[in-house]
């Protein structure tokens, strides 16, 4: 990286036409990792990045009005980049390919990837990306598994994620005066410590996801038992009722609503398999001990009864 971090810029506007693009894979080569760019047929190619290098950080905010960049096998071999790359884009989405997943990151939010990996950024609707790289050895817990996670979805509501597009805006802007080495390499510890924050609540997101997933995963085999309860859950996973309680809220539901969605989605598909048992029977054996209510419920849900339900499958 380079010495001074003194916010750099970087502009097409004085360029003649033919050189735009070369000199803008050049300097965005320096800036994210060896790529190619994709202008869009047509449209004069343009420009414009502001970065802040600091020692093991690099935090870039550029407009270009290209269809899209990508990252070839052949580009990873001739650098052997092994960094972590933060891309928040602003004013529009960009949709990222990389390892055989394709994310949409919507304006405001970001998506987390390796520069160890080929990627394709589309960038035909974005007006402005902020991006930050750190090299992988210098982010704490940055292991094998956390880089087979990438590309990963970041909220813009993520505490740790909005701590650090502040904090990188102000370096960005020349608020913040890292003149001497010392306060320049302060600033990227500080960045570092960041992304390492970001990538522990990320780490905690998936355990909440994982808890969530083997919750509804008991509720799901217990079903037909009648008596089933949030209590009886929260023991079998040894948890708190209220944690199961909130972890239901997290989703913008509750466990009554989702034992009941699933009892009514057991029964559908029971009826509508051409089962000839009666409709009782189905009910109970899907955890309703009050055949009005079952009826009451499923009506609701579907907008048929149970019998028009049957009915419409046998013709």
């Amino acid at each position: 990286m380079a010495s001074a971090a003194a916010p750099i810029w970087f502009t097409t506007d004085d360029m003649p036409e033919g050189e735009r693009l070369s000199q803008s894979r050049r300097r965005l080569s320096d800036l994210f990792a060896t790529l190619d760019i994709v202008p869009n047929p047509g449209i004069p190619f343009m420009a414009r990045a502001v970065s802040c290098e600091l020692p093991d950080a690099c935090l870039t905010t550029c407009f270009l009005n290209c269809a899209s960049a990508c990252r070839n096998t052949e580009h990873c071999l001739k650098d052997g980049a092994d960094d972590i790359m933060l891309l928040r884009p602003v004013g529009g989405p960009i949709t990222v390919e990389q390892d055989g997943r394709v994310l949409r990151v919507e304006a405001g939010d970001a998506v987390l990837v390796s520069t160890g990996k080929t990627w394709t950024w589309d960038v035909s609707e974005l007006a402005r990306l902020d991006c930050l790289r750190v090299p992988r050895q210098a982010v704490r817990g940055a292991s094998a598994d956390l880089l087979s996670t990438l590309p990963r979805l970041v909220s813009h509501e993520v505490a740790a994620f909005q701590l650090l597009a502040h904090y990188g805006g102000a370096l960005l802007q020349g608020i913040l005066p890292v003149v001497t080495s010392e306060s320049r390499r302060i600033a990227a510890s500080h960045i570092q410590d960041l992304l390492t924050l970001l990538l522990r609540s990320g780490q905690d997101n998936e355990a909440t996801t994982s808890r969530l997933d083997s919750i509804k995963d008991d509720i799901r085999k217990c079903l037909a038992n009648r008596e089933l309860t949030i209590d009886h859950v929260a023991r079998r996973q040894r948890v708190t009722a209220r944690t199961v309680q909130k972890l239901f809220e997290a989703e913008g539901t509750t466990f009554s609503e989702y034992v009941l969605e699933q009892r009514l989605d057991r029964a559908w598909a029971v009826l509508r398999s051409g089962d000839g048992r009666k409709i009782s029977d189905i009910a109970y054996e899907v955890g309703f001990g009050d055949l009005s209510y079952f009826n009451r419920v499923f009506r609701r849900r579907y907008l048929v009864t149970p019998r028009e339900a049957r009915s419409a499958v046998q013709g």
